[in-house]
């Protein structure tokens, strides 16, 4: 697939590190020989978040992540993006919470849960 014929947001911030290394390995995987030839990436680095940590263990400030995170999914696909990375492993924990105040969300959201599922099942075969 032409890399300029879709846009990848990344919902970051919750780690800057962890996002910089996710955008580090987004150059790597998609080989090109020019930058046009990559897809567009959108970067909402939202380092301001309630901890997923606290909110996930003893509901800290839950709804506020929830509601903060799902503003995020929402401009990244209202800025065209076919596809979204959220670049903290334990953002993933919401994202039925997500899906609830995003349906949209559903299917452009790469859920590495899901993905490492899919691979390890895969590779026992």
């Amino acid at each position: 697939m032409d890399g300029r014929s879709y846009t990848i947001g990344v919902l970051g911030g919750m780690g800057t590190y962890a996002t910089i290394h996710l955008f580090r390995q987004y150059a790597e995987v998609f080989y090109a020989e020019e930058d046009p030839e990559r897809p567009r990436i959108i970067i909402d680095n939202r380092c301001t978040l309630p901890d997923r940590v606290r909110a996930s263990l003893y509901g800290e400030d839950r709804k506020q992540l929830v509601d903060e995170m799902s503003e995020s999914v929402r401009n990244l696909i209202n800025s065209g993006c076919d596809r979204i990375l959220l670049a903290c492993n334990t953002a993933h924990l919401f994202l039925s919470d997500i899906y609830r105040q995003v349906p949209e969300a559903e299917g452009k959201i790469i859920n590495i849960i899901d993905v490492c599922i899919d691979s390890l099942c895969e590779n026992d075969s």
